[in-house]
């Protein structure tokens, strides 16, 4: 097992919480976007952004953005903060996939304010409170391509004859 350095090692830990990263607001790019369910089966995705300028450069912190059909406060909140990462209403009424939304708010820039909670043993942890629209505002909403699939259809063959054209899924990038 190759030996790894300690100062990246902290740096890793920092990015999962070791440290807090200072409450303030902050330029940030998505890192990466995952998409889930929440415990009671709502939709959810999970973004890390990363900071790109100021002293906590390159530090990762990330959000888990739920769904609440239930809340329609927190559905309002949910499609601001998206529209300020550029995926604005239109969007929305294509019904993406989810692995579209996620390839199209990878790299999207947006602007955090980050302050300090505790989280469920007392300990301080980041919070994301808002998201924002960059510095000169949102990215262009990217366009959806209408139905479920925006993969090309495959032909297939088995033994005994062919197979129709059958739809390829759908794949995230």
């Amino acid at each position: 097992m190759a030996s790894a350095q300690y100062k990246d090692l902290l740096k890793a830990a920092d990015d999962e919480g070791l440290s807090l990263c200072p409450a303030g607001t902050y330029d940030v790019k998505v890192y990466k976007a995952e998409a889930g369910t929440t415990s009671k089966g709502n939709k959810m995705f999970t973004l890390t952004y990363e900071v790109v300028s100021g002293p906590n450069s390159g530090r990762r912190l990330k959000n888990w953005m739920a769904m609440t059909p239930d809340y329609p406060g927190l559905v309002k909140k949910w499609f601001r903060e998206m529209a300020a990462m550029g995926l604005a209403r239109e969007y929305w009424e294509a019904e993406p996939a989810d692995g579209k939304v996620c390839a199209d708010l990878t790299n999207r820039m947006c602007r955090i304010e980050v302050g300090v909670r505790k989280d469920r043993d007392g300990e301080d942890t980041e919070d994301i409170k808002k998201i924002m629209a960059p510095v000169g505002g949102a990215q262009p909403t990217p366009s959806v391509s209408a139905g479920p699939s925006f993969a090309p259809p495959v032909s297939a063959t088995i033994p005994g004859g062919p197979v129709a054209d059958v739809k390829a899924p759908a794949v995230p990038f």
